[in-house]
């Protein structure tokens, strides 16, 4: 035996660290989850397998799992972590029993009673199992959003442990044959602030002109504000909340230059569009209307063309 296929025993696939600087170290091969001293190296508390310090509550017993996580601090007698249970079953007859349902976990440990309960579930819709990888992130409203590891997945859960979102990340005989899995999934905001220049568009229709803004990749612009240059001078001439991806302004004809301003959420001014001029609107042309609309001139009906 060499190292190219020597037998992983214990197989770390998670580390976390508290205040204090002691860790919490995820053992999948072992089933256990290690608390150690980050001064000596010692072994604060096992939480699970064949020698845990924990009597395990009903629902906490766990196996080969991933991202073990905290969430108190050092000094709390009941410390409160996170863990994904991949619940992968083992040899008929060895040591450890596992339901094969993969799930997401928050667990409760009492250090005076060596007592671990189960604080919430969060379990995998369609019976998705995760024989390995995956991640449970406690999110700051009480949910959480879990990554299926090999079952390629993530669903979030809310703060009363119902799914909000589910997505697989690939489907068809791609995720039927387990080609597509993810190791973490995590979610977070995202901001993002583009470097090109804002798009602006003005078209006359009658008496009328419409204004077009967009900002491709911005997520920062809650409102657009509109200017014009008429022979008065330069005005402000409305604002729109942004609401998708394109936002429209109608005003009356007459102005001879626009302009806008992306807005954020608290009144800065983030980026102004280029000053354009207005051009003609241009109906797009579909075949057969024109046919349509002379036969319905003469009083016929459009049923008359089918």
């Amino acid at each position: 035996m060499d190292s190219a296929n020597a037998f992983d025993y214990f197989h770390i696939n998670s580390i976390d660290r508290d205040h204090q600087h002691n860790y919490l170290i995820s053992s999948r091969s072992t089933s256990t989850i290690f608390k150690i001293n980050g001064t000596d190296g010692s072994i604060i508390w096992r939480l699970g397998g064949k020698y845990s310090n924990f009597t395990l509550g009903e629902g906490v017993e766990f196996g080969l799992q991933h991202h073990a996580r905290f969430h108190t601090l050092p000094h709390d007698e009941t410390e409160i972590i996170s863990l994904f249970d991949n619940s992968g079953g083992t040899l008929e007859g060895k040591q450890g029993e596992y339901e094969n349902k993969s799930s997401g976990k928050l667990l409760s440990l009492d250090t005076r009673t060596w007592t671990a309960t189960l604080i919430k579930k969060f379990p995998a819709p369609d019976g998705i199992f995760a024989f390995s990888q995956g991640s449970t992130q406690i999110l700051p409203n009480g949910g959480a959003f879990v990554n299926w590891g090999s079952g390629g997945a993530v669903t979030e859960f809310n703060d009363k442990d119902k799914v909000v979102f589910h997505a697989y990340l690939e489907s068809g005989e791609l995720w039927k044959h387990g080609d597509v899995q993810n190791y973490r999934g995590f979610k977070y905001n995202w901001t993002s602030a583009p470097i090109e220049t804002p798009a602006i568009v003005a078209l006359e229709e009658g008496e009328e002109t419409r204004v077009f803004v967009s900002w491709n990749g911005d997520t920062r612009t809650k409102i657009w504000r509109l200017y014009g240059k008429d022979d008065e001078g330069e005005k402000i001439l409305k604002e729109e909340k942004r609401t998708g991806f394109e936002t429209g302004f109608v005003v009356q004809r007459g102005f001879g230059t626009f302009w806008a301003e992306a807005v954020d959420d608290v009144g800065r001014v983030l980026v102004t569009t280029q000053e354009v001029g207005p051009e003609a609107w241009i109906e797009r042309y579909v075949s057969g209307q024109d046919a349509v609309q002379e036969q319905v001139g003469r009083g016929g009906t459009i049923e008359e063309l089918k």
